[in-house]
């Protein structure tokens, strides 16, 4: 079984606002003893915020970001970049394993019985809707793959687990110029690598019995995980299940503006 002392929990999130802080909490509740928690965050307005609340933090600052320009797809993490974070944590920070939670993930039960899938696990990607091979029409990052690989594998990825090893292939092929969306990227350098790879609900149904996310029987019945629709909460959702988009009222405050966006955060409820 993993080390957990061996193990990086990396909560992600350019937005400081009391959901997210609470989020942050929660997660930080369920941490054990020697493991690392860092939020990730970008800009100094937000890191004198969390310093303010003691909470320890890994800036991308744009230094950073910059160093990591040659082997990205445009400049910024969205879209596709999102392994941009922990490999740079990963290069100063070394660990066996490495969480990656974006603040819009929600799980309605205690953090503890997720990061326990890990524990029972040395699979070098843990994520959700893995599918090997892929082979998906509808999914809008095909053109981005620049892989040497004849097969392309998924997964969804606003909260995985990867392990040491992956990010290491992972930096070679980015090194040697070849580039994919995240969800593109992981699972097929795990495919075609070796790589150990496993499905959050395959890793719940052996531990508990049941998913761990609801994945989507049609297309009107969306999953508890998803791209869309955003959800401004999950109270009253279903329990025991990662949720996601769930994103704060500053989110579709920026979006939409003051008053329009707390009509539509209010709309837009679990």
């Amino acid at each position: 079984m993993p080390d957990e002392s061996r193990t990086a929990i990396l909560y992600v999130s350019h937005l400081v606002t009391p959901a997210t802080v609470w989020n942050y909490l929660l997660l930080r509740r369920s941490v054990t003893a020697g493991q690392t928690l860092r939020w990730v965050c970008q800009g100094e307005a937000a890191r004198r915020r969390l310093a303010a609340l003691r909470i320890n933090t890994f800036p991308l600052t744009p230094n950073c970001l910059q160093r990591w320009q040659p082997v990205m797809n445009g400049r910024g993490l969205v879209p596709g970049n999102c392994h941009v974070p922990t490999l740079s944590f990963a290069r100063r920070h070394p660990h066996d394993y490495y969480w990656f939670i974006e603040y819009d993930v929600r799980y309605t039960g205690a953090w503890a019985e997720v990061l326990a899938l890990g524990r029972a696990s040395e699979a070098d990607l843990i994520a959700a809707f893995i599918e090997a091979p892929f082979h998906d029409p509808a999914w809008d990052h095909w053109e981005s793959i620049r892989l040497p690989y004849p097969e392309r594998a998924r997964s969804f990825n606003p909260i995985r687990r990867v392990s040491h090893r992956l990010l290491r292939a992972v930096a070679s092929l980015l090194a040697r110029g070849y580039w994919a969306h995240n969800e593109a990227l992981l699972a097929s350098t795990c495919r075609h690598e070796g790589a150990e790879m496993q499905d959050f609900n395959a890793l719940s149904h052996v531990r508990r019995g049941t998913p761990i996310y609801t994945p989507a029987p049609n297309a009107d019945a969306p999953s508890t995980l998803n791209y869309r629709p955003v959800q401004s909460t999950v109270w009253q959702a279903q329990r025991h299940r990662l949720h996601h988009p769930v994103k704060p009222l500053r989110w579709f405050q920026r979006r939409f503006g003051t008053l329009k966006g707390v009509r539509k955060a209010l709309a837009h409820r679990g």
